[in-house]
């Protein structure tokens, strides 16, 4: 069990920034979504979905401009 605890620590000191931007979202999420309280269906789902299009239109062209 050690041993795989010095594994993941390890892996975790490479990655610093990401984890930590990663717990900063997570965070700054979680407080948002208290101080939203009860959002209706109607404004959650199109929301939400018109993030993830925007994220995956930035990723292919992010991959696409590395490419050429």
């Amino acid at each position: 069990m050690a041993a795989w605890l010095g594994g993941v620590l390890s892996v975790l000191r490479q990655n610093l920034r990401f984890a930590t931007v990663t717990v900063a979202g997570s965070v700054v999420g979680a407080l948002l979504g208290g101080l939203l309280g009860d959002v209706p269906d109607l404004i959650l789902i199109p929301g939400l979905a018109a993030m993830l299009l925007l994220s995956a239109v930035k990723i292919a062209l992010h991959k696409r401009m590395r490419v050429s």
